[in-house]
Formats: structure tokens, C-alpha cells, sequence
């Protein structure tokens, strides 16, 4: 049987309550923004970006695939919702630590990769004495485009 999570509305926007140990399993803390809120060990996941990231990370197709799953008990239909008065989103220092390790990993990877292709145009440049045009690197102007074999 599938887990069932709350659904919270009010006139003006939506969130989705999600215990805050499952975001943690599924490793989204880290992505959850500012706009979402929290309330002890709950999180409340607001409906335009961290809950579609859930929605994702669950395997959920559309948002079609998350209403069975879903209970709306709390609808507020003429003022805020109360989740507006929780605190904002925020990672406890160990799990900010964790997110700037992380990203620091990402931009390894990344400067990994950008030298491996510097290193192949070298290689091309030193055994064919051409420059090695990568798609990112041509002009955007054809006619400042090198000749062929230049």
C-alpha cells in the first residue's frame, strides 16, 4: 500500500507535508528551497518546485499520479493557511555541511571534465597542427568561422 501525505491549501498556494527523514532518505534536502516550510520534524513542500522534486524523486509521472496519494484535509478557504507562520525551510549545520560537500564533489566533476577536453584538443592541436573546434566553442558567426585547414 502506498504512504498517503497531506495535502495543506489556502486561497493562495499550496504545500505538501512530508516528514523530514524521508526527504533526507531519498536526498533532497539539500534541493528543498526557501519556500517551503517546516514544523518540528515535518516539512511542508511548497507546490511549484520542491514538491514536483518529490513528486520526481517518488516516480511520480505528473501530478495526476500524486492525488490518489494524497489526503486534502486542510483546506483554508478564506484566510492563510497556518503553515505560513512556520519557519522557512532551512538545513541544520550538519546537513549544510553535507550540501557544500557535495557541491564542492559537483564542481570536481565538472573542472574533471572541462580539462579532459582541454587535454583533447591539445592532443589534436599537437598531432594535426589544427585548432579543434568543439560545438560549445564555435562562432556564433559563421563568417568569423576559421577556414578549413587554417
Amino acid at each position: 500500500m502506498s504512504k498517503r501525505y497531506t495535502h495543506h491549501q489556502d486561497p493562495g498556494h499550496g504545500w505538501l507535508e512530508v516528514p523530514r527523514a524521508e526527504l533526507d532518505v531519498l536526498g533532497l534536502l539539500p534541493k528543498i528551497s526557501a519556500y517551503s516550510y517546516q514544523n518540528g520534524e515535518q516539512v511542508f513542500l511548497e507546490e511549484d518546485r520542491d514538491m514536483a522534486l518529490f513528486g520526481d524523486a517518488k516516480g511520480w509521472v505528473k501530478y495526476a499520479e500524486f492525488k490518489p496519494l494524497a489526503r486534502q484535509v486542510r483546506a483554508v478557504l478564506c484566510a492563510e493557511s497556518p503553515i505560513r507562520g512556520y519557519d522557512t525551510f532551512k538545513l541544520t549545520p550538519s546537513e549544510l555541511a553535507m550540501k557544500t560537500i557535495l557541491e564542492s564533489r559537483e564542481q570536481e566533476r565538472e573542472f574533471a571534465i572541462l580539462e579532459s577536453r582541454n587535454q583533447l584538443r591539445i592532443k589534436h592541436f599537437t598531432e594535426t597542427g589544427q585548432r579543434c573546434v568543439a560545438p560549445d566553442d564555435a562562432p556564433d558567426d559563421p563568417e568569423q568561422a576559421p577556414a578549413p585547414g587554417a
